[in-house]
């Protein structure tokens, strides 16, 4: 059966291809945001696996769409957006 982990096991290095999958995220941000909207996104060597407005919507997606060779995988998540985190407190500074 089909098993994501949103995290390595205790004690254990974080896979590689964990941070090959959130440097690909931060690379194609702008075009995952055009075709998803603004969303948790999980990605599993270079694919999306699922996306959702919760990081538990999302994993779930992902599981219902794994594809049954894979198996105790750790893949990349993370929240995609074009906006900034800081525009509200930008705003609020020029007022």
């Amino acid at each position: 059966m089909a098993k994501l982990h949103s995290s390595s096991a205790y004690g254990e290095p974080t896979p590689k291809s964990y941070f090959e999958d959130m440097a690909w995220i931060r690379a194609n941000r702008r075009h995952l945001v055009e075709q998803y909207g603004d969303c948790y996104i999980v990605v599993y060597a270079g694919k999306v696996l699922g996306v959702g407005q919760t990081r538990l919507e999302a994993f779930s997606n992902s599981e219902a769409n794994l594809p049954e060779e894979l198996s105790d995988i750790v893949p990349a998540y993370d929240y995609i957006t074009l906006k900034s985190v800081f525009t509200g407190f930008l705003r609020r500074k020029q007022s």
